[in-house]
């Protein structure tokens, strides 16, 4: 029985340094960062200095580089004008910035500048081939397929519908065999759901 007493006022005082050394190494480790106290010392007769930041002058005006430059809102309208198609495709973009030029700037790709102001800026550009609203029905190894048209040429796989070509009128199956040209998402979706029915 006193083994055990002996053992647990052991175990006790050992937790008990273990807390103290815990929290006095917290401490230490807070005060590491603080600067050493320093003391105040007055002096007669010494005008307070304020520090001056640096400015530079041109002829008109002088201006502090600390300055900020504002920035305001500028409204950049891109137009895409597609060659095979002739569709076209706009968005506006807000884009802060400290001048239209600068806003300008951030815009990737080859577009040209068709008109500009102060606050906002219409671009545009040519794309060679159609817009994404371009797209051909017709069947392919017994199956119902549709292409996106990129160009007059080129097109690829864009849906393989599940419904087996051998269930579709012959008239329906003729038109595509030939190949149904779609000018839009919605007229390809209004074709798909009557195949599908």
């Amino acid at each position: 029985m006193q083994k055990n007493t002996y053992r647990f006022l052991l175990i006790a005082v050992l937790c008990l340094l273990l807390t103290i050394g815990t929290l006095w190494g917290y401490r230490l480790g807070k005060d590491i960062g603080k600067s050493p106290k320093t003391k105040e010392v007055a002096v007669d007769n010494m005008e307070p200095t304020v520090p001056s930041l640096p400015i530079f002058s041109n002829e008109d005006n002088s201006i502090n580089i600390y300055e900020e430059e504002k920035k305001s809102e500028f409204k950049i309208v891109k137009n895409i004008k597609y060659t095979d198609c002739s569709h076209e495709d706009s968005s506006e973009d807000v884009i802060i910035a400290t001048s239209i030029d600068e806003a300008l700037k951030t815009i990737n790709g080859d577009f040209e500048v068709k008109s500009k102001t102060d606050k906002s800026a219409i671009i545009e550009k040519y794309v060679d081939g159609y817009c994404s609203n371009h797209y051909l029905v017709t069947t392919q190894n017994e199956k119902v397929v549709v292409f996106r048209c990129k160009s007059k040429k080129e097109k690829e796989i864009y849906l393989t519908l599940d419904t087996p070509i051998i269930i579709l009128r012959d008239d329906t199956l003729e038109d595509l065999k030939k190949g149904i040209e779609v000018d839009s998402i919605q007229e390809l979706n209004s074709i798909i759901e009557e195949l599908e029915s």
